[in-house]
């Protein structure tokens, strides 16, 4: 029978045929379905509950966003899991993948793009009103391995959104995304992170804009997990709900206006000064300037993962904020 390894390598699987499409979702919470899908694995919770979060953006594209006064937020996320070796980050990225991959439409950059690479990626994608890519890199080194500055300045220019990049080559020629749109999971570790962050990715923006999901958990379960006609038709039913997520489209509001519970939440909390640490370190003070707009996109996923309605509720928020308040310590 085929199994999965403990490292999320799927042995003899079997042929996954996507359901035909009838308008319909199969499961009532798709990232809840996708850690009952993943239970047998040895990574922690965080790294998959987070690795199923951007499966989830991975599928809404650059069709989806919130429209607020002063910008537009996506449904994009740089997300990193850290931990030392051997807490199977690369395990729950695999797993968001894999699903990702049978979904029709959706471009995946390389395992181990450079900012060439992802430039021409962008350009190959046919679909100019979005260009929308979605990179899961098991190892952020590989990310950064020949230009690491210029990978940094890369990825904070495009994680708005904003219309028309223009990139100048060395050649004195240019190259441009009409509608860039990159979603990115990745996974590090401490040392790593600590020997090669840059003060330009600290002072530039791209720490603000990156979310971190560290654990040190080490998790043994079973060394024989089975692939089982239960998963099977679970797997089945993630991949024609991602295919479901993947063709909405629209721009989310609050449930009931202005004058709605979802609004007035929003708005009190926004105002409230103590979302932000009394005393700030120059190194998280850009994240808790940016929070807001974590929350409108974690909110946003949230809500995908349940319903088609584009509509922010309390309970979205709430939820998305326990979420990242869990990865500031």
């Amino acid at each position: 029978m085929p199994r999965i390894t403990s490292s999320g390598r799927v042995l003899a699987p079997a042929i996954i045929t996507l359901p035909k499409a009838d308008g319909k979702r199969q499961l009532r919470d798709w990232l809840k379905s996708f850690l009952e899908y993943t239970h047998q694995l040895e990574s922690p919770i965080h790294f998959l509950r987070w690795a199923g979060i951007s499966t989830i953006a991975g599928a809404a594209q650059r069709k989806i966003s919130a429209e607020m006064t002063s910008h537009t937020a996506y449904s994009n996320l740089y997300i990193i899991l850290v931990g030392p070796p051997g807490t199977k980050k690369t395990t729950a990225i695999r797993m968001g993948k894999r699903l990702l991959k049978q979904v029709p439409g959706i471009n995946l950059s390389a395992d181990a793009p450079s900012v060439v690479g992802l430039m021409k990626d962008f350009g190959d994608i046919a679909n100019k009103e979005h260009q929308s890519l979605s990179a899961f890199i098991g190892e952020l080194s590989s990310l950064y391995e020949n230009a690491s500055e210029t990978m940094t300045g890369f990825l904070t220019a495009i994680y708005d959104g904003d219309d028309d990049y223009v990139k100048r080559t060395r050649i004195a020629q240019t190259e441009s995304i009409s509608r860039p749109w990159l979603n990115l999971i990745a996974g590090t570790t401490p040392t790593w992170l600590g020997d090669n962050l840059s003060r330009s990715a600290v002072e530039g923006g791209l720490v603000a804009r990156t979310l971190y999901v560290f654990s040190d958990e080490v998790i043994t379960k079973s060394p024989f997990p089975r692939y089982t006609p239960e998963l099977k038709r679970l797997e089945c039913a993630l991949v024609h709900d991602l295919a479901h997520i993947s063709v909405q489209y629209g721009s989310f509001d609050f449930e009931g206006g202005e004058g709605g519970d979802a609004y007035r939440w929003y708005d009190t909390w926004y105002r409230n000064p103590s979302r932000r640490p009394s005393i700030q370190d120059n190194r998280t003070a850009g994240y808790f300037m940016r929070k807001p707009q974590h929350l409108l996109k974690v909110a946003m996923l949230i809500a995908l993962s349940q319903r088609d309605e584009l509509l922010y509720k309390v309970q979205d928020f709430e939820v998305a904020l326990a979420l990242l308040n869990t990865l500031e310590p």
